[in-house]
């Protein structure tokens, strides 16, 4: 070595063997990365190839589109060397105020609601939606990171939600997941169940229990009682529903039933 490297962007030169002279100063070229980003709106940083130091530190403009590791947020962009702003996916929220729009729907669907009265009969919610198509792909992985929603609609008016977290008490099917909870989750859910299929997929949902709250019976409502079911699975919102149109075939003050016909 005949000259030492003066910066991280300048080269070590060597004697050649064939003069008495060190070779010219050299630089590394524009293609050396001498700084690498430290995060998603921080720029990595190349030799300038006339140099021997790295350039100031610098981060994305502002407005570069970038991802800030949250499956809730969609859209975000660099502010000053921060990922933020954006928009939050509905679904991440629980039930929005109205239904979501676009939702698969299948052939057959029931709900049941039921209001427990007196020390030994719970409430019950019991919706089953079969005969659809579901993507395995549109089921996220709720033992991992994937949320679900339960949002119960009168007249287009939120009357009843419930969240089904990921992680404990979910297990992996053949084609989908299943969820079950001998007593319940905080939201009253014993048991969801998902199943992909082209043409035969299914969902069932139970509640019962002290955390189950039915919203009030009769149901107050002129054209028709909506439930969805929706995910926040990453890259997309998929969502089910079933529309039962009034009248219901019963809906009292203890007990509302009704199914497609």
């Amino acid at each position: 070595m005949c000259r030492a490297s003066a910066g991280v962007c300048d080269v070590v030169e060597t004697c050649s063997g064939l003069d008495a002279q060190c070779p010219a100063d050299r630089f590394a070229s524009n293609a050396a990365v001498c700084r690498a980003a430290t995060d998603v709106c921080d720029a990595a940083e190349h030799c300038t190839g006339s140099s021997g130091q790295c350039p100031a530190d610098a981060t994305l403009p502002v407005g570069a589109t970038c991802d800030d590791g949250d499956d809730c947020t969609l859209a975000e962009s660099c502010n000053a060397g921060t990922c933020g702003g954006g928009t939050v996916d509905p679904v991440c929220l629980g039930c929005p105020v109205s239904p979501l729009a676009g939702c698969g729907a299948a052939e057959k669907g029931e709900l049941t609601l039921r209001e427990g009265r007196g020390v030994h009969r719970n409430s019950r919610l019991s919706w089953s939606w079969e005969i659809g198509s579901i993507d395995i792909s549109e089921l996220g992985d709720p033992t991992l990171d994937t949320r679900y929603h339960i949002c119960l609609y009168a007249d287009d008016e939120l009357i009843q939600e419930a969240t089904v977290e990921p992680g404990t008490g979910w297990d992996v099917l053949k084609n989908g997941f299943v969820f079950v909870s001998g007593k319940g989750n905080e939201a009253g859910i014993t048991r969801l169940r998902v199943e992909a299929s082209d043409r035969k997929a299914t969902i069932l949902v139970r509640g019962e229990g002290d955390n189950l709250v039915v919203p009030d019976l009769p149901l107050d409502y002129d054209t028709s009682v909506l439930i969805q079911l929706g995910n926040d699975a990453e890259g997309s919102s998929d969502c089910w529903e079933t529309e039962l149109l009034a009248p219901a075939d019963t809906n009292r003050d203890t007990q509302f039933i009704d199914d497609l016909r």
